[in-house]
């Protein structure tokens, strides 16, 4: 499967941020990038639940972009700043960026 037909099932219509499917894959993917945080001695991310509404809601746009442009680069969304980041962040932008495809294609499959 390429990487423009991973979120074919989920793109035919665009995703927007309040979107239930796109809310769950955005809880999914912070959850996953939050243990990846742990696993290399960050644990500064809160829980989805702790999370503040303006970061969620950010989050899921993200996701939505991810979703809307199967070939967006994982950092695509740093913009600058990426340049900034360590790579341990720059590897949990990966993560999340492969934790919302891999959900894509599975809602493909179904």
């Amino acid at each position: 499967m390429t990487t423009e037909q991973d979120s074919s099932a989920v793109q035919d219509g665009a995703n927007t941020a309040d979107d239930g499917l796109v809310k769950a894959i955005a809880r999914v993917a912070h959850e996953v990038v939050a243990a990846h945080s742990v696993a290399h001695g960050d644990y500064t991310t809160e829980p989805w639940e702790s999370f503040p509404e303006k970061d969620k809601a950010r989050t899921c746009a993200r996701v939505a972009a991810f979703l809307n442009n199967p070939g967006l680069h994982p950092t695509a969304d740093l913009g600058p700043a990426v340049a900034t980041l360590s790579a341990t962040e720059r590897s949990a932008a990966y993560v999340f960026h492969g934790v919302v495809h891999a959900i894509a294609r599975e809602q493909a499959r179904t």
